[in-house]
C-alpha cells in the first residue's frame, strides 16, 4: 500500500464521522459526556460491516486494489480500537466503583 496519506484521510472520516454523530445523539438525550463518549467509541465497532462490503465491491471490481486494501485497514482499526477505549474510558468509573466498595 503506498498512499498513506489515503489511509490516513479514510480513517480520520470513518472514525470522525462516527465519534462526532454518536457523541451528538448520545448528548442530544442527556447522557452524561462519559457515557456519551461511550456510545461514539462504540459506533466504530461496525468495522467488520464495512469489511464485507469492501470485499464484495473488490469482488465485483468496484474498487481497486489500493483502496480496497486501504478500506479494509480501516476495517480493521475500527474493529480492534472499540474494546480497548471502552476499557480506558471505564477506568475511572471501575476505580470509583472499587472505593465504594471499600
Amino acid at each position: 500500500m503506498k498512499n498513506y496519506l489515503l489511509v490516513v484521510g479514510l480513517m480520520l472520516v470513518a472514525v470522525g464521522s462516527k465519534w462526532i454523530g454518536g457523541y451528538a445523539a448520545a448528548r442530544m438525550k442527556h447522557l452524561p459526556t462519559n457515557e456519551a463518549l461511550g456510545v461514539a467509541i462504540i459506533m466504530n465497532a461496525r468495522g467488520v460491516m464495512e469489511m464485507v462490503v469492501v470485499s464484495i465491491a473488490y469482488r465485483e471490481g468496484l474498487v481497486d486494489q489500493e483502496l480496497f486494501s486501504a478500506l479494509l485497514v480501516v476495517g480493521i482499526v475500527t474493529v480492534v480500537t472499540p474494546s480497548m477505549l471502552k476499557r480506558w474510558l471505564a477506568r475511572p468509573i471501575n476505580a470509583r466503583i472499587r472505593e465504594a466498595g471499600e
